[in-house]
């Protein structure tokens, strides 16, 4: 009889590994609660597929540990929002009509995206502002992590649906910053980028005079 793994393992495989970037067979086993013989099941056939890539480093002491991580196969599995056809409208969109038409498509984007995400931010404590539009990013492809320490809030984007075309065009990055600053109400500053090579994209919020409602609009 032949017991087979669900294939949520191997989902959960690849998303742990996008989230975390490199993991040993033990650790995933911990994280997902399954056998160590049903992850690697699951690794030797995304290996086969594709998807995975290892490097071997020696620890302190045993045997040298094997190390996974996503490879660029296993990359695209996650959103990216039909990144080949988007690049190619816009490089055609530039060439005919000009920058000014790309500027314009991605302002139009940006104010489409925040009258669909606004009504899902109406905290007026910033933190639960912060929580709610990174749940809603959430279901955007974007697989959101929101941190906090003394420095203040943060979060998360461990995938970027349009990295691809933000690779080519600078408006996705600028508009998003747009977009967050106007949700919250208050400044963020950029500190990573997935487009510009780093493993994820995180913001930091820059809470005026630490006000938790700063940026509401006021009361009449």
């Amino acid at each position: 009889m032949t017991t087979t793994v669900p294939v949520s393992v191997r989902q959960s495989i690849l998303e742990h590994l996008k989230l975390e970037g490199r993991l040993t067979v033990a650790e995933l086993t911990e994280r997902l609660g399954v056998t160590a013989s049903a992850v690697r099941q699951q690794i030797a056939l995304l290996e086969t597929d594709g998807m995975l890539e290892f490097e071997d480093k020696k620890g302190r002491r045993g045997r040298p540990q094997r190390h996974y991580r996503l490879s660029a196969s296993g990359d695209e599995q996650f959103a990216r929002t039909y990144a080949s056809l988007a690049e190619s409208l816009l490089e055609s969109v530039r060439s005919r009509l000009g920058p000014e038409a790309v500027d314009a498509a991605f302002d139009g984007r940006r104010e489409q995206m925040e009258a669909e995400l606004r009504p899902l931010i109406r905290a007026t404590d910033l933190r639960e502002r912060v929580s709610q539009f990174t749940t809603a990013m959430a279901s955007r492809g974007y697989m959101p992590s929101l941190e906090e320490d003394d420095a203040g809030l943060s979060f998360t984007w461990h995938n970027c649906p349009v990295a691809r075309v933000a690779r080519q065009f600078s408006q996705p990055c600028a508009q998003e910053i747009r977009l967050i600053e106007a949700l919250l109400g208050e400044r963020v500053v950029r500190e990573t980028c997935i487009a510009r090579g780093d493993g994820a994209c995180r913001y930091r919020v820059i809470a005026s005079s630490g006000n938790a409602s700063a940026g509401l609009p006021p009361e009449e």
